[in-house]
C-alpha cells in the first residue's frame, strides 16, 4: 500500500474562513479489481479544468484502457463526454484532486496549477460508492463551481 492513505484538508480555508470540510487531496481505498469511474458534470472557470488521479506506491498501477500507469491527468475538454474508468490491479489508495491549466494569452504556453492556497473540493456523498466533488481552482471564493465531477467505486 502507498504512503498517503488519508484525506488531506485545506489549512487555508480552515484558518482564513473557518471552513474545516474543504478537501485539498482526496484519498480513496480500492481493492484489487475494483474500478473507479469519473464523470465531468460541469465547469465554470476561465481555466481548463481537470483531475489528477494516482497511486502513490511505485509497485502499484492503475489500468486505463489497457495503459498501466501510476498517474493520469484527465482534462474536461477531452473527457467531457467520454467514460473514464480505471481498474485497480492490487489493493491500493488512489489519490485525486482538481487541476487547472492557466494560460494568460494564446501566444505563451500555459501552466498547470494544482493544490494552490485556494484550491479545494467540497464533497457530496451520494450513497455508499458515489461521490460528487465541487472544486475551486485558484481564486479565493466559496462558490466551488470551477469544476464539478462525480466519482463512483464499482465493485
Amino acid at each position: 500500500m502507498g504512503y498517503c492513505d488519508k484525506r488531506l484538508y485545506s489549512k487555508t480555508y480552515s484558518s482564513e474562513l473557518g471552513l474545516e470540510n474543504i478537501i485539498k487531496w482526496e484519498v480513496l481505498p480500492l481493492k484489487k479489481g475494483e474500478r473507479l469511474s469519473i464523470k465531468f458534470l460541469s465547469t465554470d472557470s476561465p481555466y481548463l479544468q481537470g483531475v489528477r488521479v494516482a497511486v502513490d506506491s511505485s509497485d502499484e498501477l492503475l489500468d486505463f484502457n489497457g495503459a498501466l500507469k501510476r498517474e493520469y491527468w484527465f482534462w474536461e475538454n477531452e473527457y467531457r463526454d467520454k467514460p473514464i474508468e480505471l481498474r485497480a490491479l492490487s489493493d491500493c489508495y488512489v489519490s485525486l484532486y482538481n487541476v487547472c491549466y492557466r494560460q494568460k494569452d494564446k501566444t505563451r504556453p500555459g501552466i498547470v496549477r494544482s493544490l494552490g492556497d485556494y484550491s479545494g473540493m467540497l464533497l457530496d456523498v451520494i450513497g455508499d460508492n458515489t461521490f460528487v466533488y465541487h472544486c475551486n481552482d485558484l481564486i479565493k471564493n466559496t462558490e466551488f463551481k470551477s469544476l464539478v465531477f462525480e466519482v463512483k467505486i464499482i465493485h
